[in-house]
């Protein structure tokens, strides 16, 4: 966990702790060259799709999760 606020915050108030959880990211990238002078990269972005969340007194008070994403790409070098 990553401390985003630190004990009773800024002004000295006593809510707790505002913590964050971030999720783990995984990516995927193959380059392939070719002697043509063509390039190829693929991408598969955030593989493990984990969910990151903010708590606050052991209650979870917001959360997402990023969408796996793909891309394609092609090159050429003169």
């Amino acid at each position: 966990m990553c401390e985003i606020d630190g004990e009773g915050g800024v002004d000295g108030d006593s809510y707790p702790d505002y913590l964050e959880n971030p999720a783990a990211i995984l990516d995927l990238v193959w380059i392939e060259n070719f002697h043509s002078g063509l390039s190829l990269k693929a991408k598969i972005g955030n593989i493990l799709q984990e969910t990151t969340e903010w708590t606050q007194g052991g209650r979870v008070t917001k959360s997402f999760e990023d969408p796996m994403t793909f891309s394609v790409g092609i090159s050429y070098k003169m």
